[in-house]
């Protein structure tokens, strides 16, 4: 967005120092007309040859009834973006594949409903497959950014499920005026068969690694829940259920943490970290479950699972990419470099017991502009003790260390180093979002400072 771009009120052209560029268009909350719906932005688009071109469009919304523009290209027929559950946040909306022809093309941006904003536009060949995530920065490279994922349901069922797939017609969007239903009226509900599970997930490319969030509830002691990432045998994630459910395992490598139940009729608010061979499980903010060596590092869609033959319902999903690197010997080879003096080596032959071994000095790792948040360090016998990460907080994990980083010691630098001689299995690093100013807008005004003026002086 530049201050050259054509802007039509209520939309106005303001400072954001989170944008590229420094600036954003802006439909603040309460300045739109649903009477009228005039909010124009017209954004030219060159294009170098006729072809199919996906739109993506960076924006950020308010809430539910903030989350949504309508776009057209030459005048063309307009196409409602959005509507999905990402607030307060840039994210990358899919507007959808245009068949077009070369040359100027005018990208037009139509006021649907306030409390909304728009920094950047990004067209290119349907057929890459390319997915942003980032803000696209000075000479067309990606900053960096992180891919997400959320919906409320707060839709009636005639309004669709864009972006799930389901495998059955057993998965519907429910109404209900009881209390009781709470977060929302509308949700997420399943009754699967009495034996097997039903299965939903989120559509599009696999994630690498994922934090996937939601709010469950069971209707009967017989009904069990899955969370977790990927299909087929390539699968990981959690069983949940009242303690009556007998269903197998779903296929891949789902786990069952021991003691943990829950109660018909409540809700649970359900979250699952999966990342390289780390499966971690939360339930209402408290961490249940643990296990950092699953049988695989492999990927894949979020998913929800039902099983016991009554009704599992599902409210406000959240999902969110968590990055990583890794070193196993084998599949994964991260960017070492060796500090002056240390000793530090590879086995000559991939696939072996040991991925890295230490005599003495410390090896670094940048992951700029990824700030470390966690390493899982396993050895081969003991030797993990050996390894040591300065500045971290060391906890016992499956078969070795975990290693925590604050906010206050994060770095965009991993530093591991030989206290004692040591042979590693596995090295797993989870990286955390890179820092970022954030927007405060109110009405029209957009602030980044740290302290606010007083809002009596507008």
């Amino acid at each position: 967005m530049t201050a050259a771009t054509e802007a039509t009120a209520p939309f106005a052209i303001q400072g954001s120092a989170s944008s590229p560029g420094g600036l954003a268009a802006v439909l603040a909350d309460g300045y739109g007309d649903k009477d009228r719906l005039l909010g124009r932005l017209r954004l030219p688009v060159d294009l170098g040859a006729a072809g199919s071109w996906r739109l993506w469009v960076r924006a950020r919304w308010a809430d539910s009834c903030g989350n949504s523009l309508d776009l057209a290209v030459d005048d063309g027929p307009a196409v409602t973006i959005g509507q999905d559950g990402v607030y307060g946040l840039w994210h990358w909306v899919d507007a959808g594949v245009f068949e077009l022809p070369a040359g100027r093309r005018v990208v037009e941006l139509r006021e649907r409903e306030d409390g909304v904003a728009v920094d950047q536009i990004l067209v290119c060949p349907a057929d890459i497959g390319y997915l942003p995530t980032g803000p696209i920065l000075e000479g067309g490279r990606e900053g960096a950014g992180l891919r997400r994922f959320a919906d409320a349901f707060d839709r009636s069922p005639g309004h669709g499920n864009t972006g799930w797939g389901f495998d059955s017609e057993a998965w519907s969007i429910a109404f209900s005026l009881d209390p009781n239903r709470l977060p929302l009226q509308y949700a997420l509900s399943v009754t699967p068969a009495a034996s097997g599970w039903s299965r939903a997930w989120v559509d599009g490319p696999p994630w690498r690694g994922a934090r996937l969030a939601a709010s469950v509830r069971l209707e009967s002691p017989s009904a069990q829940v899955a969370l977790g990432l990927g299909e087929g045998a390539g699968a990981v994630g959690v069983v949940l259920g009242a303690g009556e459910g007998s269903e197998a395992l779903p296929e891949g490598h789902f786990l069952r943490p021991a003691g943990v139940t829950l109660e018909p009729g409540q809700w649970y608010r359900v979250e699952v970290e999966r990342w390289a061979w780390t499966l971690r499980v939360c339930l209402d903010g408290l961490e249940v479950a643990r296990y950092d060596a699953v049988p695989t590092a492999e990927g894949g869609r979020p998913t929800l699972l039902a099983a016991g033959g009554a009704a599992v319902v599902v409210d406000d999903v959240a999902v969110v990419e968590i990055p990583w690197v890794a070193e196993d010997g084998a599949d994964f080879q991260a960017a070492w470099s060796p500090e002056d003096g240390a000793r530090w080596y590879r086995p000559r032959r991939s696939g072996g017991a040991w991925a890295l071994a230490g005599v003495a000095g410390a090896v670094r790792l940048d992951t700029a502009p990824w700030p470390v948040r966690e390493v899982v360090v396993t050895g081969v016998g003991k030797g993990a003790r050996g390894a040591v990460v300065p500045g971290a907080v060391a906890e016992a994990s499956d078969g070795g260390v975990r290693w925590r980083l604050g906010p206050e010691a994060a770095a965009t630098a991993l530093r591991l180093e030989a206290a004692a001689a040591c042979r590693l299995r596995r090295v797993a690093v989870r990286l955390g979002p890179p820092e970022e100013p954030d927007d405060v807008i109110f009405g029209p005004y957009a602030f980044s400072a740290a302290e606010v003026p007083d809002l009596a002086d507008y």
